[in-house]
């Protein structure tokens, strides 16, 4: 694995880890009643938007030429990648009662962005699959600054239409986007970032901090994120890249980052399942002591397990269906 790939695998394994194995895994348990705070709040808006970010960041690493052929490539590589799992994700939410079938209706055809609200947890994908329609058109004007953002323009002025057209429209995917876009913009970006432009960073993120104090209500929801779920993620990014090279070294992280799509989509159904299994049990130690082995121990590690072996068998799925194609022309 080339270095590019072991520093993100690593980021992308950290944040899944911090959402997964503690931002959502808290709500199963009331030992911690403060965990949700001034801290974590934020900090949760910047880690989605590095997962934005980097969404962004790996869609563009390759460039993109916008012709039909490679329009229609993009679209069926990514619609089988995502979507076949993303439905199953949606009846198991409905199965485990997460959701209501029309907000998992909705979310299904893409809309519940605009027409929500979105299902719980499963809006970040129906976000993040929104914007990888527009992807194509984004990374195929990336290498022209004026025109990049001439196509950036005229995609938020649609977006910001239909989100205050329609009252039941959800924030975040105004506020996030900023981030994908930045994403596939710093992915034409071949040079490390000078010093000068790491002060400024950090100085407009210490910004974005000192404007989220400002929001009131949960930061997610509020249009004063945006520069901290855009600005975050690209210092995170620089730094991790010039400092990170030890951490990222562990294939731990390769793991995690190759299981996180399917982790994302399925934690919640299986923390359900287990804490039904978990209030059958029998206790044999302090009940918040034995809670927290429970969730840490053994429901975050089978979380792992059972979505890198999903993602295992799908890969593997798709890769009959891609030698099929080419053969078939």
């Amino acid at each position: 694995m080339n270095n590019r790939l072991a520093f993100i695998d690593m980021l992308r394994g950290l944040s899944i880890l911090y959402i997964v194995g503690f931002w959502h895994l808290m709500d199963y348990t009331n030992v911690f009643p403060t965990y949700s705070n001034v801290v974590t709040l934020r900090l949760t808006v910047a880690i989605m938007g590095l997962f934005v970010f980097l969404s962004g960041y790996l869609l563009n690493s390759k460039g993109f030429e916008l012709n039909s052929t490679s329009l229609r490539s993009f679209y069926i590589k990514r619609f089988l990648r995502i979507y076949p799992l993303y439905l199953i994700a949606l009846i198991w939410f409905y199965f485990f009662h997460l959701s209501d079938a029309v907000t998992l209706l909705k979310a299904g055809v893409l809309i519940s962005m605009f027409l929500g609200p979105p299902p719980p947890t499963l809006w970040f994908i129906t976000m993040i699959m929104v914007f990888y329609l527009m992807a194509p058109f984004l990374i195929a004007a990336s290498r022209q600054s004026l025109k990049y953002w001439l196509v950036v323009s005229l995609i938020l002025i649609v977006m910001v239409s239909l989100s205050f057209l329609s009252p039941i429209s959800d924030s975040r995917i105004l506020i996030y986007f900023p981030a994908f876009v930045s994403g596939i913009y710093v992915a034409t970006i071949k040079k490390v970032a000078s010093k000068s432009a790491m002060f400024l960073l950090i100085i407009v993120g210490l910004f974005s901090v000192i404007l989220s104090m400002f929001v009131k209500g949960l930061p997610e929801r509020s249009y004063l994120s945006i520069p901290l779920a855009t600005i975050s993620p690209i210092l995170i990014f620089y730094v991790s890249k010039k400092y990170g090279d030890f951490i990222s070294k562990f294939k731990f992280f390769s793991i995690i980052s190759y299981a996180s799509f399917v982790m994302y989509l399925i934690h919640r159904p299986i923390y359900l399942f287990m804490k039904w299994l978990y209030l059958r049990l029998p206790k044999i130690m302090d009940d918040d002591l034995q809670i927290i082995f429970y969730l840490f121990v053994i429901c975050l590690p089978i979380v792992i397990i059972v979505s890198f072996y999903i993602q295992k068998t799908y890969n593997n799925v798709l890769l009959v269906i891609n030698k099929e194609r080419v053969v078939n022309g």
